[in-house]
C-alpha cells in the first residue's frame, strides 16, 4: 500500500478517535452541570419544605468535578429544629461519586462524616451508639424494559457499633421504556416510583460495646456492679420480649440485640426476605405508616431470620 494512502488512513483515523473523545467530554462535562445543578436544586426544595415543618436545612453548594468519573462535594448539609439554636444533625465532607458505568447500569457512592446531635441528657449514649459516618453504596441497572434492579449497600459507623444494610429491590418505571436507562434516571423521580423489595440484610457488629453501655450505666447509676448490671439488663431485655409473646421473628431480634448488649456475641445479622411476588414496598407508604405500621408489613409479607456469632472464648 502507498505510504502516502498509509498516513491518509492513519489521519482520518486519528481525526475521528479524537472527534469522537471531543463529544464523549462534552458529554461528560454536560452530565457534570447537569448532575450539580440538580443536587443543589434539590437541597434547595429540601429547605423550603422542611422550613414550613419548622426544621431549618443549611448546606454549603455542591460543586462537581472529574472528567471521567465525576465527582461532587459538598463541605455541610445541617439540619436544625426551631425549638433548638444548635444543630441537630450535621453531614460534614460530603464526596458523592460515580464508581462504575455501562449503558445500562450506573453505581454511585456517598461519603460523609455526621455530626451527632448535642442531647446533654444522653450525651454518652450518643457518643457510643450515634453513626459519625456514613458510606453509601448504590447500583442501578436495567434488569428489563419496566425495571430497575437497586442494589444498596449502607454502613453506618459508631464508635462502638458499626450498623450495615443490604438491599435487593426493584422499582418499577414507565419511563425506563419510553426514555431509556440514562435518561430515566437523570432527574431522580424513579426513586419515588413504586419499589419491590425483596432481601433485606441488617447487620450489628460490635466494637466493644457491651463495656462501653456498662460504664456509662455504672457512671450515671452510682458506680453499679458488673454483677448488677448485668442482672438488670437481663431482665429488661425479658421484659421486652413479654411485649412480643407470640411474635418469634422479634424476640429472636430482641435476644440478638441482648447478646451483644451482654458481651455474649460479636455481631448480629437479620435476613428479611419476600415471602412471595406481592411483597412490595412504597417509600411514601413507610413514611405515612409510621414505626408500628412498617412492623406489621413487615411480619405479614417477610421471613425473618436471626443469627447471633457468638464471642470466642
Amino acid at each position: 500500500m502507498n505510504r502516502r494512502v498509509i498516513v491518509a488512513l492513519l489521519c482520518v483515523g486519528l481525526s475521528i478517535i479524537l472527534a469522537l473523545g471531543g463529544v464523549g467530554l462534552y458529554k461528560i462535562h454536560t452530565l457534570k452541570l447537569q448532575a450539580q445543578e440538580l443536587l443543589n436544586s434539590r437541597l434547595t426544595a429540601l429547605a423550603l419544605k422542611s422550613k414550613s415543618e419548622g426544621v431549618q436545612v443549611s448546606f454549603q453548594p455542591f460543586e462537581c468535578s472529574g472528567l471521567v468519573f465525576v465527582e461532587c462535594k459538598s463541605k455541610e448539609v445541617a439540619f436544625t429544629s426551631s425549638l433548638l439554636s444548635q444543630k441537630n444533625l450535621s453531614f460534614q465532607n460530603i464526596v458523592l461519586k460515580a464508581d462504575e458505568f455501562d449503558f445500562k447500569s450506573l453505581a454511585f457512592v456517598l461519603d460523609s462524616d455526621v455530626l451527632p446531635p448535642k442531647i446533654e441528657e444522653i450525651e454518652e449514649y450518643i457518643q457510643a451508639l450515634f453513626p459519625h459516618h456514613i458510606n453509601l453504596r448504590l447500583k442501578l441497572s436495567a434488569e428489563d424494559k419496566e425495571r430497575y434492579k437497586v442494589d444498596t449497600r449502607l454502613l453506618l459507623e459508631a464508635e462502638n457499633v458499626n450498623y450495615q444494610e443490604e438491599f435487593e429491590s426493584f422499582i418499577v418505571s414507565d419511563e425506563l421504556k419510553t426514555k431509556g436507562f440514562f435518561a430515566s434516571i437523570s432527574n431522580l423521580d424513579f426513586l419515588s416510583e413504586k419499589m419491590e423489595v425483596k432481601n433485606i440484610i441488617f447487620t450489628f457488629t460490635s466494637k466493644d460495646l457491651s463495656q462501653a453501655v456498662y460504664e456509662i450505666v455504672k457512671s450515671k447509676y452510682g458506680g453499679l456492679g458488673k454483677k448488677e448490671y448485668l442482672g438488670l439488663a437481663n431482665i429488661m431485655i425479658g421484659a421486652s420480649m413479654m411485649q412480643f409473646e407470640g411474635n418469634k421473628e422479634i424476640q429472636e431480634i430482641i435476644a440478638g440485640a441482648g447478646a451483644l448488649v451482654l458481651g455474649e456475641a460479636d455481631e448480629m445479622r437479620i435476613y428479611i426476605r419476600a415471602k412471595g411476588e406481592e411483597s412490595i414496598i412504597v417509600p411514601q407508604e413507610i413514611i405515612e405508616m409510621g414505626g408500628n405500621g412498617i412492623l406489621d408489613v413487615l411480619v405479614e409479607k417477610y421471613d425473618f431470620e436471626t443469627k447471633v456469632e457468638k464471642k470466642a472464648k
